[in-house]
């Protein structure tokens, strides 16, 4: 988990208003490192969920108090439509086969939005994809010590590292939800492994290409909100349907381009 960014977007967050720390929260795919996080931020009402909790590890591989954490698979979440305020996930949707139905159980049970951290697919992540200082597949320590957990679904494979865009993003939740307005935000960060750490020349040319297009950076923080329903449609949430006064494409602009804002949150 990239903590310091996590905890720079979180409180970015809640210093815009945009969250608040006492909305119940549910966290995918989470190990003791985004229980601390959380409660290190000062979330108050947060339930901690990932798809193996009877073995006592998690995807992420540590160590975990047993009954701290709800056994649920992040492609059916065993909760209500709209049962938490935020969703919240690090790291964890790119050991999933289908991180598509992951985000979109994320927001099902989500009546405000949900927060994502990922990884962001750019050309700087396929060239050092090419170079080999990244994997397109994740041979992390707890499958490697094990051969059996911590790959994709927590088995024995090694899991595809899927990166995101904000364009995909945007697509797969405006399908999923066709109904509202939802507002979009980016925060993006520069997180190199400890492997790299001594390569000067990488770090430099990475810090400077990043500082110039922040969209090359390789940490990725998605945030989607729940927006009002669009104008084109009227009733009630269960009951929705197209006014009786729009005759063809009349949608305006500001139904047919989503809300979004970009920042950039600085690694320690």
């Amino acid at each position: 988990m990239r903590c310091s960014f996590v905890v720079g977007l979180l409180n970015r967050l809640l210093d815009q208003g945009v969250i608040d720390r006492a909305q119940s929260t549910v966290a995918v795919c989470a190990g003791e490192s985004d229980k601390r996080v959380l409660a290190d931020v000062g979330f108050r009402d947060v339930t901690l969920t990932n798809v193996d909790v009877a073995s006592g590890t998690m995807l992420h591989g540590s160590a975990v108090t047993p009954g701290s954490w709800i056994e649920a698979d992040a492609h059916e979440l065993p909760f209500d439509d709209g049962a938490f305020d935020l969703a919240f996930v690090s790291d964890g949707l790119h050991h999933c086969r289908s991180p598509h139905r992951a985000v979109t159980e994320m927001l099902r049970v989500a009546r405000v939005g949900i927060v994502v951290i990922e990884s962001r697919d750019s050309l700087a992540m396929r060239l050092a994809e090419w170079l080999t200082y990244t994997d397109a597949y994740e041979f992390n320590g707890r499958l490697l010590e094990t051969r059996e957990q911590g790959g994709v679904d927590f088995g024995p494979v090694p899991n595809f590292v899927y990166r995101w865009t904000e364009r995909e993003f945007e697509k797969l939740l405006s399908s999923y939800d066709p109904a509202h307005d939802n507002q979009f935000m980016y925060f993006y960060g520069l997180h190199l492994p400890e492997r790299l750490l001594g390569v000067r020349l990488v770090k430099l040319v990475a810090s400077l290409v990043t500082a110039v297009s922040p969209q090359q950076s390789n940490t990725f923080g998605m945030v989607a909100l729940k927006g009002p329903v669009k104008g084109y449609l009227t009733g009630a949430e269960d009951g929705l349907r197209l006014r009786d006064d729009v005759r063809g494409p009349q949608v305006q602009r500001s139904n047919a381009s989503p809300s979004r804002k970009r920042h950039r949150i600085r690694v320690e």
